[in-house]
């Protein structure tokens, strides 16, 4: 009589529960590439929250900017019959009479200006008119930093609005003026042509 308990075969031991050592690697390897994926998507949705981030705040410093900039054009002095307009414009600078509001409280008041890009900032350097200044020394050259990390502007000018030239030294105003910004490569900034339009007219005599 034979009282030795029966031999089960190898396959049932390893059958009757927990994983075997290739499943257990075959899982890891698997959550270890959900892993890397997630952690690829969410770098890549940082990123393009910080490039969107930074296009906003651009945005936003460029609109006070066109504003100020039609302002400006568009109060240009249209001098008078005997006097014509100091209007001096390249393809990179303009030279003009405006008013500009130097003080909250007070009135504007007639300044000669320069508009162009100076160390990739748009500067603006103006002077109170010698006219608007009756006693003391000649006015300070003034310098105000209009907009920062900006390659270079381009000025184009129109007596009709039709055809425009790259540089304008006439005794009249320029019907409009275009500018255009130009950013360095890998910034994200990009803004749409603008156009200025002169609004005043010559006095009657």
């Amino acid at each position: 009589m034979n009282f030795l308990p029966p031999i089960r075969p190898r396959r049932a031991v390893a059958d009757e529960g927990g994983f075997t050592l290739l499943e257990t690697l075959l899982v890891i390897l698997i959550f270890g590439l959900v892993l890397a994926m997630l952690s690829q998507g969410m770098n890549v949705g940082i990123r393009t929250m910080a490039t969107q981030t930074r296009i906003e705040a651009g945005f936003t410093d460029l609109e006070p900017v066109t504003r100020s900039l039609r302002r400006m054009i568009g109060a240009m002095d249209p001098g008078t019959y005997t006097e014509p307009p100091v209007v001096r414009g390249t393809a990179t600078s303009l030279v003009f009479v405006t008013d500009l509001p130097l003080s909250p409280d007070d009135p504007p008041q007639r300044a000669d200006v320069l508009l162009m890009v100076a160390d990739r900032r748009l500067i603006l350097r103006w002077t109170v008119a010698p006219h608007a200044q009756l006693f003391g020394p000649p006015p300070a050259v003034q310098e105000t930093v209009l907009l920062e990390g900006v390659d270079g502007v381009e000025f184009s000018y129109s007596a009709n609005g039709g055809d425009w030239v790259k540089v304008w030294n006439l005794p009249a105003l320029p019907r409009l003026v275009r500018l255009r910004f130009v950013f360095p490569g890998a910034d994200g900034r990009r803004w749409p042509t603008i156009l200025a339009a002169s609004v005043r007219e010559r006095p009657e005599e």
